[in-house]
């Protein structure tokens, strides 16, 4: 099934899996885009994040808003008219959440820690009795993220969520090595999951950045809980202003 793909990261979504941490400061801002695809399913995904009382650069309070869309598809053992059969299902969810979290800053170091509700709906053709995550549900979401700079060109970044809602969870890590100042280049890491789902991935990513603007792409190999491996590869854009 499709995931969340903002759940956490994100994401990186400030900055620290996009590579931007160390832009000028002045920014209170940050808005950011992006898509994810593998064999059996592809989510878009967008959010923007507000420095309350400063900039993104600076410790202090943060409100942040994510949402987007997924499909995805599956197969599971029924009980068919004409006996046990492999039924195909087609899904659809949407997503969103509404995060207020708190930024510790030092000079090698950012620490984000977040808090707020999460809603999510899963749409499944034909309808699974045995899906958990189906239908409409809202709940409570908690997320966390750091980013650290081991030498002044590698940093590493790990970010971590978990929503009541579908008993969602996302953690993911990266490391980079700054190659020169517009590229980034290095390895990513991630497991994912909700009530009927588990998954992992492993690959690698590039991030071009221009200025308080970062485009990345990834790819690499994921795999779920059935033994089944895809290929993936996302697209994603991170601005601050």
């Amino acid at each position: 099934c499709a995931l969340d793909p903002t759940s956490a990261l994100s994401d990186d979504r400030d900055g620290a899996i996009y590579g931007a941490a160390d832009s000028a400061p002045g920014p209170r801002f940050a808005n950011w885009a992006g898509v994810d695809v593998l064999a059996k399913s592809s989510s878009a995904y967008g959010g923007m994040s507000y420095a309350v009382d400063g900039t993104l650069d600076q410790p202090g309070w943060r409100l942040r808003v994510s949402g987007g869309m997924g499909r995805y598809s599956y197969r599971r053992g029924v009980i068919g008219l004409r006996g046990p059969e492999r039924r195909k299902f087609s899904g659809d969810n949407v997503f969103a959440d509404l995060l207020v979290g708190y930024q510790f800053q030092s000079d090698r170091t950012t620490l984000k820690i977040f808090a707020g509700g999460d809603s999510e709906h899963h749409f499944i053709d034909p309808d699974d009795p045995l899906a958990r995550a189906s239908g409409t549900a809202f709940g409570a979401k908690v997320a966390a993220e750091i980013w650290h700079w081991i030498t002044p060109k590698l940093w590493g970044a790990v970010n971590a969520s978990y929503a009541t809602t579908y008993e969602t969870y996302k953690i993911e890590a990266r490391s980079g090595y700054r190659a020169t100042d517009m590229l980034d280049l290095g390895i990513e890491t991630r497991i994912e999951g909700n009530a009927d789902y588990d998954a992992g991935r492993a690959g690698g990513f590039a991030t071009m950045r221009l200025g308080d603007t970062a485009v990345t792409a990834a790819a690499g190999v994921s795999g779920d809980r059935s033994m089944k491996t895809s290929p993936y590869a996302t697209l994603s854009v991170f601005m601050r202003y």
